[in-house]
């Protein structure tokens, strides 16, 4: 049986603007464009994905688990995520409110322990107070977003993405998450494994290390890795150390030597060597370009 193409979706497809935010960062107070994308086919998120339903009713599959959203349902999807709507259970009245941030983005700050449950897909119904606190945020953002002759444009939406993440983190701790009920073994396995990555992916680049910390053999976790993500143990980690040293490279004056310690590297030459390999030039070179 011909399998389905898994498409990816990138923050640029839901923001057509051609501006220094094109690649990190969307906002939109309709999900027409998104339904429009993810109603042929599945597809696989390469971003931060969150929504909040305004009305109606609406019917999403998150790794392929049947999710119902109404008024005040609030979804939170992480990088890796695949996601499709179910037209039949669309209303013509259904919509969304949705930002899309790439992990380059967020990098830029140190936000990761908001969420120790990295990779986990958050799914609540918010309440009558938590949800106004929310669009608040929400549209204090997207007016934000939309002052594109602000020369400080970039830097003052991440500050206020920044605070926000906190204000949700604090709604969000309030509520249980999509969690592993009903998910198969293997893809049980598949969130444990993201949440020892966002926690351990600076200091330990290894499969062995993984492996163990889940009680099985480095041969069964990468072949379940590569089999329900279509990447390997190694590209994930490595994924996440090239969007932190990015976001560094491109928002500090950090020295290549330092970037070296951060991510545990033996020295300034060999992070050099690694990043170049990845992304094709030199740290330096990247700055500039």
């Amino acid at each position: 049986m011909k399998q389905k193409t898994i498409y990816t979706l990138e923050v640029s497809h839901l923001n057509l603007a051609d501006d220094n935010l094109r690649n990190d960062f969307a906002i939109s107070d309709t999900s027409e464009d998104i339904i429009g994308i993810t109603l042929e086919h599945p597809v696989k998120i390469n971003s931060l994905l969150v929504g909040i339903c305004i009305k109606g009713n609406g019917n999403m599959k998150v790794n392929l688990k049947s999710v119902p959203l109404s008024e005040r349902d609030v979804i939170a999807l992480s990088p890796g995520t695949i996601i499709q709507y179910v037209p039949e259970e669309i209303s013509s009245d259904f919509m969304m409110k949705y930002m899309s941030i790439s992990l380059e983005f967020v990098a830029a700050f140190d936000a990761s322990y908001l969420y120790p449950d990295a990779r986990q897909t958050s799914y609540f119904k918010a309440d009558i107070e938590e949800y106004n606190i929310l669009l608040k945020l929400y549209d204090n953002l997207l007016e934000k977003y939309n002052r594109k002759d602000n020369l400080f444009r970039r830097q003052i939406i991440q500050h206020s993405l920044l605070s926000g993440m906190y204000e949700f983190a604090l709604i969000e701790k309030n509520h249980t998450y999509l969690n592993t009920e009903g998910l198969t073994k293997k893809e049980k396995l598949v969130w444990e494994f993201y949440q020892l990555l966002f926690k351990h992916y600076k200091n330990e680049k290894d499969t062995l290390f993984y492996a163990e910390k889940l009680l099985l053999s480095t041969k069964y976790l990468s072949t379940i890795i590569k089999q329900q993500t279509g990447k390997t143990v190694n590209e994930w980690v490595f994924e996440y150390i090239i969007a932190e040293a990015k976001a560094l490279i491109k928002s500090s004056k950090i020295t290549i030597k330092e970037l070296a310690e951060h991510f545990n590297h033996a020295d300034a030459t060999s992070f050099g060597k690694f990043f170049k390999k990845q992304v094709g030039m030199t740290p330096n070179e990247y700055r500039k370009n």
